[in-house]
C-alpha cells in the first residue's frame, strides 16, 4: 500500500463508524501515526504495541521442500487488521496448523501488558482448536476467563486459530 492508500484508508475511518481492513504491518503503523489520536489512543503508542506484539509471534518456519528452504519461512503467522467499530479497533488474527503451538501463557500476558500500557480499554485474547474454545476478556475495570471445553495440551489438531482484539473507546 501506498501513502495515498493509507489516507484512503483514514479518509473511509473518519467518515464511518463501522469498517476494518486487512493491512500489512508497516501500513498499520503508518495508519495509526497519522491517525495521531483519538481519545487516549495515541497511534505511536499502539504502533509500538504492534512492533513489541510481532517480536512474541513466531515466524513461519516449515520443512525444505526437494532439498531447498521453503519460501514461506520468515514470514509473519498472522493477519492484522485496522478498524472503528464506533472507536478504534485492532484485530490480530493467527491460524496454527498441525505442528504449531498456541502462544505461550506468558506470551499472551505480555500482550495484554503491551495494550495496557497502550492504553486499550478492552482486549480479548480466542483460543479456538477445532470446536474447542477459550475465551478471555480484558477491559480496565474487570477480567473474565470463559473456558469452552479447554483445549488439551498436546493434543493433536488440523487446525486452530487465536485472535487479540484491541479497542479503545
Amino acid at each position: 500500500m501506498s501513502r495515498a492508500s493509507t489516507y484512503a484508508l483514514l479518509s473511509v475511518f473518519e467518515d464511518t463508524l463501522r469498517m476494518r481492513a486487512e493491512v500489512p504491518l508497516p501500513v498499520a503503523i503508518e495508519f495509526l501515526r497519522t491517525l495521531g489520536g483519538y481519545n487516549e489512543l495515541i497511534g505511536s503508542d499502539v504502533g509500538e504495541m504492534l512492533l513489541e506484539i510481532d517480536r512474541i509471534i513466531p515466524r513461519a518456519k516449515f520443512a525444505d521442500v526437494s532439498g531447498h528452504p521453503n519460501p514461506n519461512n520468515g514470514k509473519r503467522t498472522y493477519t492484522l487488521e485496522v478498524g472503528r467499530e464506533g472507536s478504534p479497533v485492532l484485530y490480530i488474527r493467527r491460524y496454527l496448523h498441525t505442528g504449531d503451538s498456541p502462544l505461550s501463557e506468558g506470551d499472551v500476558q505480555a500482550i495484554e501488558q503491551f495494550a495496557r500500557v497502550a492504553k486499550a480499554d478492552e482486549v480479548s485474547y480466542e483460543l479456538e482448536i477445532e470446536n474447542e474454545t477459550q475465551k478471555r476478556f480484558n477491559g480496565r475495570e474487570w477480567s473474565e476467563i470463559v473456558t469452552v471445553s479447554p483445549p488439551q495440551p498436546g493434543m493433536p489438531f488440523e487446525v486452530a486459530r487465536e485472535e487479540f482484539r484491541f479497542w479503545w473507546d
